[in-house]
């Protein structure tokens, strides 16, 4: 009979803390209250992805200071270079109407990504078109060309050159098309946003608590606070990364990795030593 009470008291003693603590936290509950976080910061991260999303015809692009000036003369020779990989060469057709540029011919086929940006002084509409032909080599007359609207994808095979004509004020950049750099660079640039939303991290400090264990609630506190300090970095990274990938696209930019995204993996280098919950001691505490 002894035994059997000694081993009820063992028993309390060490199982009493899964069962009831007075000053600790059930896991089940901090699961709760850390979930509750994350999906708030993510429901206040939408109106941030709606408000970037239909203000981005709207972005106005910077011009750069190395910008080509257009001619006024229609049998320019070449003015302008291809751009190589991972840059972009801009043609100023700002002071003016029929404004011209040309290119010497391509020593191999390349494939740009074209578009008329909307600076301070330009707009989107600006007319602005282009030939990619042998004929548009030397010293030809572009106006007497067959010209095309500026597209995301023009092709200039070797031996031919690249003629633009801008009827109005206008502003263009073209940059070497390469779709997988644009794909992976701008998911880069969205991936705080998605991370956000699936919170991988988050997830690991989920699995490793136990519904039906009690921690401290000085541990908890703590992993609550870098769990909010988190999001607030998410959703600050999230709009720094939105600008950057709406910039990207809107104004034809060769992407780039984004800075934001670096944060992001610092929050959650610190989310994940500060959320390493401490059980309760064997009487709860």
């Amino acid at each position: 009979m002894k035994k059997v009470f000694l081993l009820i008291i063992f028993f309390v003693i060490f199982k009493c803390a899964n069962i009831y603590s007075p000053l600790g936290i059930s896991g089940k509950e901090a699961k709760k209250q850390i979930e509750e976080i994350e999906q708030t910061a993510f429901l206040v991260s939408i109106p941030s992805l709606l408000g970037r999303s239909s203000s981005n015809s709207s972005i106005v692009c910077p011009t750069d200071i190395n910008s080509i000036l257009g001619s006024n003369t229609n049998t320019v020779s070449a003015n302008f270079n291809f751009p190589g990989e991972g840059s972009y060469v801009d043609l100023n057709a700002t002071s003016g109407s029929n404004l011209y540029f040309r290119t010497a011919a391509a020593s191999e086929t390349v494939q740009l990504s074209g578009k008329i940006l909307q600076t301070a002084s330009t707009k989107l509409t600006a007319e602005c078109r282009y030939n990619a032909s042998a004929a548009a080599c030397g010293t030809s007359d572009i106006s007497g060309l067959t010209l095309s609207y500026i597209s995301t994808s023009i092709f200039v095979s070797a031996g031919h050159c690249l003629a633009v004509r801008c009827a109005e004020p206008g502003y263009l950049r073209f940059q070497k098309y390469n779709m997988n750099s644009v794909f992976n660079s701008t998911s880069l640039s969205l991936s705080p946003l998605l991370n956000l939303a699936l919170g991988p991290s988050v997830a690991e400090v989920l699995s490793a608590i136990e519904d039906n264990k009690y921690y401290t609630q000085e541990s908890f506190d703590k992993c609550k606070k870098s769990v909010m300090n988190q999001s607030f970095v998410q959703l600050f990274s999230t709009n720094e990364s939105l600008s950057e990938a709406f910039e990207v696209l809107s104004c034809n930019k060769p992407a780039t990795p984004s800075n934001s995204a670096a944060i992001a993996m610092a929050s959650y280098v610190i989310q994940g030593n500060e959320c390493k919950l401490e059980p309760v001691n064997v009487v709860g505490f």
